[in-house]
């Protein structure tokens, strides 16, 4: 079973927490928190949040700390993450799932975060977002989307190509279809840093969206290739694929973009599958519950919500 948190309120404490790598610097923090409060939110900064352990923010037991006491604590609402980087998989084995599926609340981070993101789904038993990371939010739009998708108890809008691309609106689709299911996914290199742990994503039946950052084609190639070799592609209903922004061939010999190798794969396995979502950790994504139902129209570029993802 899967809990639905409470919806944030004007005024709800916001737990700002960096289970991963260190923010750049007190400034970065400090405007985070500016950036929660223009949303209505009373931020409240972790213990360990600038802590600085090599590139961490903190040893993996001060890290996981942060993240259970921000859970236990009733008087917070919400927690958000601060940054992404590396670590937050880490913190993992040092949480008490147990205590945490005893006080859900709204969590939402991003790229290494979906680490924490498919643990808490799956051993906390709650929906989760996958949202930008709060020190990179740099737009008023973004700062609109968290607040109105985290504070809403209705059926969220649907997701569809933005319309700021070229053409407005653009998708490729190189396998047409429907499919039904519970909305999984995140960082594909997270995802399958996960597989082969009691923290995995479950892929069967599910509508899975992937996003990436900065990375080369043949990695990306390798993390889907692993899901294929592990059969998880012949169950998977359908794809979503984000944003990929700066990822490319890298001085590799090989021409092909990461489209050309993903999509070679999901023709074989005949997964409804749609590119050019706006889903990732950009100011320009949109925030996607983890856990609840809904449908993908792979040939006309669209996720529709079936159910609300707050109480």
């Amino acid at each position: 079973m899967t809990t639905k948190p409470e919806a944030l309120k004007k005024g709800s404490r916001i737990a700002l927490i960096s289970p991963a790598s260190r923010p750049e610097s007190v400034q970065a923090v400090a405007r985070a928190e500016a950036v929660v409060e223009k949303m209505g939110f009373k931020p409240v900064i972790a213990k360990h949040a600038l802590t600085i352990n090599g590139y961490l923010a903190g040893t993996d037991q001060e890290r996981a700390q942060d993240i259970m006491d921000a859970f236990l604590d009733d008087s917070i609402a919400g927690i958000f993450c601060l940054e992404g980087g590396f670590g937050s998989i880490k913190t993992l084995a040092h949480l008490d799932f147990s205590r945490i599926k005893k006080h859900p609340k709204v969590f939402m981070g991003s790229h290494e975060n979906t680490c924490l993101l498919t643990a808490l789904q799956y051993q906390g038993g709650m929906v989760v977002f996958h949202g930008p990371n709060i020190c990179s939010v740099d737009k008023v739009e973004c700062i609109s989307e968290i607040k109105q998708t985290l504070a809403s108890t209705n059926i969220l809008p649907s997701i569809t190509p933005s319309l700021s691309t070229f053409p407005a609106g653009f998708h490729h689709t190189p396998f047409a279809g429907t499919a039904q299911g519970i909305v999984i996914g995140g960082n594909m290199n997270a995802l399958a840093s996960l597989m082969g742990t009691k923290y995995s994503a479950h892929f069967t039946n599910k509508i899975v969206f992937f996003c990436e950052r900065s990375e080369r084609n043949d990695i990306i190639e390798r993390c889907f290739t692993n899901l294929h070799l592990a059969g998880y592609l012949k169950r998977i209903a359908g794809i979503a694929f984000g944003e990929f922004p700066d990822c490319g061939p890298k001085d590799s010999a090989s021409m092909k973009s990461y489209q050309d190798i993903l999509s070679e794969r999901v023709i074989e396995h005949k997964v409804p599958t749609t590119f050019n979502m706006p889903i990732g950790d950009s100011s320009f994504s949109r925030v996607m519950p983890i856990g609840i139902k809904a449908k993908l129209d792979a040939t006309n570029g669209k996720i529709e919500f079936a159910e609300p993802a707050l109480v």
